[in-house]
């Protein structure tokens, strides 16, 4: 099975009582982008 963000994480975590609303997703390559401008 392909792990995804909502299956290896959102779903375990929400099984174990914690309240999830959202997430933020937050690549490598972001910080490449801002730093050329």
């Amino acid at each position: 099975m392909r792990c995804t963000i909502n299956n290896c994480i959102i779903i375990p975590v929400k099984s174990e009582g914690i309240n999830v609303r959202g997430y933020f997703v937050w690549a490598m390559l972001d910080n490449f982008i801002w730093a050329q401008g």
